[in-house]
Order: structure tokens, then sequence, then C-alpha cells
């Protein structure tokens, strides 16, 4: 996707072409990634918070805010903690998404400015409902 097949207003266009970034690390269309992790520990609970901002070089930032706790335990065996990976293992395990447009240039009316998600699977079927609904 290069920078002239985002003249679109349509969020999940945006979203396809984060995900298309994060798997290649390449992309014509997006100039500059900002991670930030905002990852804690509470009691017995790893809460993962990963805020992600995303600059389209037409000038589109686009947030993505991605959430998910998992329990930890003790390795009995190397007294160090492990984060219990029988959440990761489910095919859709709980999590949450979100993307906001928070700046976008005046020609743009990026819509939903917001959309929220409890899974990723929730995640990929919306891409693939508005892919369709596109077509």
């Amino acid at each position: 996707m290069n920078a002239n097949d985002l003249a679109t207003n349509d969020l999940a266009d945006y979203v396809r072409a984060i995900q298309a970034f994060e798997k290649c690390n390449d992309s014509e269309c997006i100039a500059e990634r900002r991670v930030i992790d905002n990852s804690y520990l509470d009691d017995d609970i790893w809460i993962e918070s990963v805020e992600t901002q995303f600059r389209f070089k037409n000038g589109v930032v686009i947030e993505r805010l991605v959430e998910s706790d998992h329990p930890v335990k003790a390795k009995q065996a190397e007294s160090q903690t492990l984060v219990d990976d029988a959440a990761s293992n489910m095919v859709c395990a709980e999590c949450w998404i979100s993307y906001e447009v928070l700046t976008q240039p005046k020609e743009r009316h990026i819509t939903p400015r917001t959309k929220q998600f409890i899974n990723s699977c929730q995640q990929a079927f919306w891409l693939k409902i508005t892919a369709a609904q596109s077509s």
C-alpha cells in the first residue's frame, strides 16, 4: 500500500496499513511510529499496556492502545516470576484494542474517529467486513 492508496477517509484502511507495516516493518505510507510501554505489575497480575502513535505521510496520526492482563506465577525451580501464557495461547484471548484519530488534514474526515475491540478476532472480523463492503 503506498501513500496514494490512503486517499481514504475510512479508519479501517489505516488500521490495515498499520498491520501491514508491523508485518514487514516497512511502509510507503507510514512516516513514523512512536511506542510507549506503560505495562506494570499489579499484585499478581501483569498489566500490559502499549500505546503506539502512527504518523502517516498524508498527515494523519492514529493512536492505538492495546491492553491485556496476565496472571503471574512463581516458577519454583528457578525462583523467578513468569507470565502465565495460558491466556496468550487462547485463539481469541481477551484484550482491549482501541484506535483514535488524533490528527487529520482539513480535507480528511476519517470515520469512525474512534474504534474499540475486546479481542483481536473482533478486530479481524471488522476489517474483513469493511473490506467486503468497500469492494
